[in-house]
């Protein structure tokens, strides 16, 4: 049986962006109820109504997704976003597993650095 590299190809890379898709909700979820706790007054109020994260990029070891986040008081502002994978999720990632059920997000604010005035959200999750 001779396999199509094209079909192969193209299942991965729906599969990947599934997996992404999957990620940026959790993300997003996971900062909204994040934030409703945090006491940080710069981002009081602040909301988040989606994440779209590129492809990931890997660079010595290290798997980091750019995208964008709509965030804000009206979570319609355009922020950039910057995703860095520990090992652990890194390698969760790349065996093509979700990793939305294993995300514990909204219970800490230390995941996150959110810069209103670069309109920046930085994540990281070991």
């Amino acid at each position: 049986m001779i396999l199509d590299y094209r079909i192969i190809k193209l299942t991965a890379i729906m599969i990947t962006s599934h997996i992404r898709q999957i990620l940026g909700e959790s993300l997003e979820y996971g900062l909204t109820k994040s934030i409703k706790k945090c006491p940080a007054p710069h981002i009081t109020g602040f909301w988040c109504d989606g994440i779209i994260l590129d492809p990931p990029v890997r660079e010595n070891g290290v798997v980091q997704f750019k995208g964008l986040a709509f965030f804000g008081i009206d979570g319609q502002e355009r922020y950039k976003v910057y995703l860095e994978l520990g090992s652990y999720h890194k390698k969760k990632y790349e065996l093509g597993r979700h990793l939305a059920d294993e995300l514990q997000l909204e219970n800490s604010a230390e995941w996150y650095i959110i810069n209103v005035e670069k309109k920046e959200i930085r994540m990281t999750i070991k």
